[in-house]
């Protein structure tokens, strides 16, 4: 089931459509697509190509101050992604935000 909103556009009104997600982008992830056990290409400047791994998701559950709960996977844009490098005898880590990493290009989704 569809809704529709009405945008104003000089003056005139006019109901419009909403349209759902579109599917997986190979650039842009999607919230549904980071799970824990995920893997995650960077294509920064640095260490260009490496894999990442998903070993834990936290988020902010609100309630009585905000409590840090641990999840199977991303639930919203301010939830804690923690990746390890694969294939390196360091097990390098980074914890970063769920809203940086779907709104660069430089992490994507590994195929």
């Amino acid at each position: 089931m569809s809704k529709s909103i009405n945008v104003i556009h000089f003056g005139k009104t006019k109901k419009r459509k909403l349209r759902g997600w579109q599917g997986a982008d190979d650039v842009f992830m999607h919230a549904s697509q980071v799970k824990i056990g995920a893997r995650i290409r960077y294509h920064g400047r640095t260490d260009h190509g490496s894999v990442w791994q998903v070993t834990e998701i936290r988020t902010l559950e609100p309630g009585r101050g905000y409590n840090v709960k641990s999840v199977h996977s991303v639930q919203r844009l301010k939830d804690e992604v923690i990746l390890i490098r694969v294939g390196k005898l360091t097990k390098e880590k980074r914890q970063i935000t769920f809203s940086y990493m779907s709104y660069s290009a430089i992490w994507r989704m590994d195929k």
